[in-house]
């Protein structure tokens, strides 16, 4: 799914469950005379389904505690990986001063951008590697042991896995914070087919009738502003008509 797929929803999430859970229970209640509009205890069922459906989605803001968690474990092993770099770019110093032509094979360039840029490091690293296994005898003087390259080796295996795991997340983030609010727009769009069934029946102004109001509180959590604006939406579209 796209931010496009992302219906707008005109109130705060969690007063729209408490607004659903109601509106089906008075529902039930009188569900003889609604069923003229289709409202049957099946319908009402099914609308108890999809409470349940949309409380089981992850809120956004456990969506975002985990992606800080993720992106901790990836900065993480970037810092680790940094650091391996490091030492191997003054380890090749070290063994230049004995073997001259070591001076100028470690990519000095690359690597002051890679120190700044994830995805450049993530680029370059294989080449520090390929480096430090070619050059491991020369380096033994310099304190590179076979333990320094097997780390090498792990730390990169371990920091690709990290960026894909954060990468992969963004993008289910996406789509199920689409599907959560679709699943509450559902809720939306039911509660106000029974407020309109039940003033048919009864009338707009009658004692029954004005059971079947929803005095929305027309404004959105802060944290479903931060999720919207995360998601580049602009949290006034989620103020539309309401029924």
């Amino acid at each position: 799914m796209t931010t496009q797929d992302i219906p707008t929803i005109p109130i705060v999430l969690d007063r729209l469950l408490e607004e659903a859970r109601l509106k089906l229970a008075i529902a039930r209640e009188h569900v003889q005379e609604l069923e003229s509009f289709g409202i049957t205890n099946d319908w009402l069922d099914q609308g108890e389904s999809d409470i349940a459906t949309a409380v089981s989605y992850p809120t956004f803001g456990q969506q975002r505690n985990e992606l800080k968690s993720l992106t901790a474990a990836k900065d993480s092993k970037l810092e680790e990986c940094v650091q391996w770099g490091r030492k191997l770019r003054f380890r090749m110093a070290i063994a230049a001063e004995e073997q001259k032509s070591l001076a100028v094979q470690f990519p000095s360039k690359d690597w002051n951008q890679a120190e700044k840029s994830e995805s450049k490091l993530i680029t370059l690293f294989p080449t520090l590697l390929q480096l430090a296994r070619t050059q491991a005898t020369a380096l033994v003087s310099a304190g590179q042991t076979e333990a320094d390259l097997s780390r090498g080796k792990q730390l990169l295996e371990e920091l690709v896995a990290a960026n894909q795991a954060q990468e992969e997340y963004n993008l289910k983030r996406t789509n199920v914070t689409a599907e959560r609010r679709i699943a509450f727009r559902k809720l939306y769009d039911r509660v106000n087919r029974i407020n309109k069934s039940g003033q048919m029946v009864y009338g707009v102004e009658s004692a029954k009738g004005r059971l079947f109001r929803s005095s929305w509180t027309q404004a959105i959590a802060t944290e479903d502003v931060e999720m919207l604006e995360s998601l580049e939406i602009n949290p006034s579209d989620e103020i539309d008509e309401l029924s």
